[in-house]
């Protein structure tokens, strides 16, 4: 049975990046599944197929879905091994190629529907 609903709109999961995912202790994001309002504020401008890779999401859309998915994280150190704690002003030093992975995979998990939780 197909179903017409997304995976929940604001459920939050953990995310590891590539580069750290064979790490003993990585940094792991917290991913906030975007709403089908705030899927469409992000993607509402740029041309999109309902079977699009999303191999080309223009950088705008990548941040704005980091800005509204990414709600916190654990385990992040600065250079001297201090804890990083979370706030928007950090969230803004992150660099453009960590923020388009993660802004990648918020849209990826948002625009996952509930059959394709499922398989």
């Amino acid at each position: 049975m197909n179903s017409i609903f997304q995976v929940e709109a604001g459920a939050v999961s953990d995310y590891i990046l590539q580069s750290q995912k064979e790490e003993n202790d990585p940094i792991v994001f917290k991913l906030k599944t975007l709403s089908t309002r705030e899927f469409s504020l992000v993607m509402g401008q740029y041309k999109m197929s309902v079977d699009d890779s999303m191999s080309s999401i223009p950088a705008e859309a990548l941040y704005k879905a980091f800005q509204i998915g990414l709600v916190g994280w654990e385990n992040a150190k600065d250079e001297a091994g201090n804890e990083v704690k979370f706030s928007p002003a950090q969230k803004e030093k992150i660099g453009f190629n960590i923020m388009a992975e993660i802004g990648n995979e918020i849209i990826t998990r948002s625009k996952i529907d509930g059959e394709q939780v499922k398989n």
